[in-house]
């Protein structure tokens, strides 16, 4: 993404995503003790010299002006016309999925939540 850089994305959600990462142990402590920008070359977000738009969608606070409609939009129908409920969940990656559990979990949705995390 050529309008994209280093300096635009968020430092705390570079922080979010390390403290995510080292409770899951999904990567080794010394990735995450480096850098940003070498974080994102490890992540392979990186292309040449541009940023990916993954990079802009998991660590820019506004990714919406990069990627369209990059949102979460939820509907509870009760019928195939009767819209009963709708909500938008906007911001980076991170934020979106746990927002998104907190809005179905406070909904009283949280079996259906559980059950989708359990066979993701």
């Amino acid at each position: 993404m050529p309008h994209v850089g280093l300096s635009d994305l968020s430092p705390e959600r570079f922080q979010h995503f390390r403290r995510k990462a080292t409770r899951s142990q999904r990567l080794a402590t010394d990735i995450l003790k480096e850098s940003d920008a070498i974080l994102l070359e490890k992540l392979r977000l990186i292309d040449g010299k541009y940023l990916k738009r993954a990079a802009s969608l998991l660590f820019h606070p506004d990714p919406e002006r990069f990627v369209t409609a990059a949102f979460v939009k939820i509907g509870y129908f009760n019928s195939d016309s009767d819209l009963v409920f709708q909500d938008e969940i906007h911001g980076d990656l991170f934020a979106q999925v746990d927002k998104t559990l907190d809005l179905l979990l406070n909904l009283g949705w949280g079996h259906v939540v559980m059950f989708v995390i359990a066979h993701f």
